[in-house]
């Protein structure tokens, strides 16, 4: 018997009107890994670990959130100037 492993989605979101998407999963305790792609071609920008406060046992921090908007705002941003 095959049993697979459904990856902790702590957040995810979409950007500039579905063009992006973000997810945040938990990798390990108080830590996340941030993956943000192009909802249409599939294409990751950016893949990294993040921390996470308190372990987002009841979801992310306000902290943790804005963090997290800010580096895949940053990775979109390169995007457009690239």
């Amino acid at each position: 018997m095959t049993t697979e492993t459904t990856p902790d989605v702590v957040y995810e979101n979409t950007i500039d009107g579905g063009t992006w998407h973000m997810m945040v999963t938990r990798i390990k305790p108080y830590q996340g890994q941030l993956v943000v792609t192009h909802v249409e071609t599939g294409r990751t920008i950016l893949d990294r670990p993040v921390p996470m406060s308190y372990d987002a046992i009841f979801g992310p921090d306000h902290a943790d959130l804005e963090n997290w908007q800010l580096l895949t705002l940053g990775a979109i941003d390169s995007q457009d100037q690239a």
